[in-house]
Formats: C-alpha cells, structure tokens, sequence
C-alpha cells in the first residue's frame, strides 16, 4: 500500500487468485512470501483443504489470515482464505461468507468517513458442465448467477463494489454496456479512455453470457482488457495439457467494479493486472499454478 499523504488516498492492492487447491503447499513457502509480500489484501480461491489443526495458514510475514474455510468434503472444488497486511488488519472485516453464493465479502472501512465502505468479493464458481450443479441439495448456475447479483445489489446500497474471482466464464469481446445510454455516452466524453473492452480470448461460453447479463443489471464493469497494465485482455488461465494432451488458453478470472467506482476512478484510481505465471512461485509438487493471480489497485482513504 502507497501512502500519499495523511487522511488522503492510498493505493490498496488487492489480489485473487486461484490457487488449485493447493493452499497447503504455498503455506511457509519462502518463495510465496516474496512473491505475496507486496499485496495489502489477498483473497485466495479454490483452496482445497487444510489442516486446520496445524493453525492458521501462514503465506508471509506481513500478512495475517483474517478467515479460511475449506472445501466441503463431498466437492472436489471450493475453499476460500483470506489474507490481510497486518497494519491494514483493522479496517479489513469479513461481513458474509455466501460458500451457496461461491463468494466471500469482506469490508474495507474508510475512518475518514465512517459511513462509506469499499466491499470486496472473492469469487469462484465452477465450470458449467462440473457435477457440483447436479448434485443432491445442489443448486443450479443460473440460481448461482441470481444470488451473486442479488449480493451485488446489497452491497452497492452500502458502498462501492469491487468483485474478483474465477467465474469460469468466458465473454470473447462482449460488452457489458450499452453504448447509446447517455450515461456511458456523457462517461466517454468526460473520460477518453473509457473503451470497449479487448480480450485475447475470442470463446463466449454460457457462464460468459451470464456473467456480462449480471453486469447490465447491476452496473458492473470488467476491468480486464481495458486498463494500462491490460490494454489486450491477457489470458488468465494456462492449462499446459489435458487428459487429451492439448494445452489450452482462456480468460476465466476477472475483475469487475460498481459504475460510480468506475467512472470516477479510471483516470487514476483503479488498476489492474494478471500476473503471468511465469513469475509465480512454482507448487511445491512441481510444475506451474495454471491460474494467473490477478490484481486490482483501488485509491481508496484508509487513513
């Protein structure tokens, strides 16, 4: 986090990432320390399980766990931890953990202006066709999609919204606003560099289409593919092979921001980033993360 100067804004970066379930082997990794050790708050997704037993997880010296839950036994996916630098641990608080919603909501206060609040959701939904959706007690994608617009909506009632995660869904270069809405219209007048968005993943799938109709509904914007550190829209997903042999690439994880945090921030106040894997900490198994971690940069009084 950059100081600027007293009670002004600081640059809070806060990073996702999907890490395969292997949250057990980044704890008390000497190379997960460097790599993590710059990121105010991290939201780790697709955990898997870990002994709680043993404590709670520890990926870096200035860093504390502000929650973890691990995946339900009977899934093969799910978990979600949080991290927090320690001197910022005061003004970071879980406010729900929707695992039926496949988020966690935490709040970022602003001391400055007690009533205002950054929300953050960390996200991670699976794939269309996983077996999570049919199983016994399960519920549906699209019951998944309302419930998560349903969050959105709440949140943007009490502050400024900020959701980040594996959506598993695949947009191509959909757009998720109307350029005839004299709202955007007065936007791009205002801000040039309000512009569609670009993506080196051409795919629309399903999940995609549902997650650009929660952003007409809601008034949320993805950053991917629009910002200076992701003028193209980087792939965010590598998988080297499958149970084919053939490698694949996509973008699956994204960052999405409510309109008002868009439109006054996109000069300055807002980055974004994913974070290639080849400069990540390899898994202690061997072989690389197939998630990039992605990174938004929020200015933000925390002071």
């Amino acid at each position: 986090m950059e100081q600027q100067a007293d009670y002004e804004a600081y640059d809070v970066s806060i990073m996702s990432w999907n890490v395969m379930g292997q949250l057990e082997n980044i704890v008390d990794d000497g190379s997960c320390d460097r790599f993590l050790h710059p990121y105010d708050i991290i939201g780790m997704v697709h955990t898997g399980i870990y002994d709680v037993d043993a404590g709670p997880p520890v990926i870096s010296s200035a860093h504390e766990c502000i929650f973890m839950r691990n995946r339900p036994l009977s899934s093969m996916s799910g978990g979600t931890t949080c991290f927090v630098r320690k001197h910022l641990k005061k003004h970071v608080t879980v406010v729900a953990d929707k695992i039926e919603h496949g988020v966690l909501w935490v709040r970022i206060g602003c001391p400055r202006y007690p009533e205002r609040g950054l929300f953050v959701g960390f996200v991670y939904l699976p794939p269309q066709a996983s077996s999570y959706y049919t199983q016994a007690g399960g519920i549906s994608s699209d019951e998944h999609w309302l419930m998560l617009q349903q969050d959105v909506m709440s949140f943007q009632s009490k502050g400024q919204v900020v959701l980040m995660g594996d959506f598993n869904a695949r947009c191509g270069w959909l757009n998720e606003w109307d350029l005839l809405d004299p709202h955007i219209q007065r936007a791009r007048e205002t801000h040039p560099s309000i512009k569609n968005r670009r993506s080196k993943d051409l795919t629309v799938n399903r999940m995609g289409k549902s997650l650009i109709s929660m952003c007409e509904k809601n008034g949320m914007y993805i950053l991917n593919g629009r910002s200076s550190n992701d003028k193209h829209g980087c792939f965010s997903f590598h998988h080297l092979s499958n149970q084919h042999g053939r490698a694949g690439r996509s973008v699956i994880d994204y960052a999405l921001v409510s309109d008002d945090l868009f439109v006054s921030g996109i000069e300055s106040k807002i980055d974004f980033q994913i974070i290639p894997t080849d400069v990540c900490p390899q898994r202690r198994c061997g072989g690389r993360f197939d998630h990039s971690p992605i990174v938004t940069t929020v200015g933000w009084d925390v002071v």
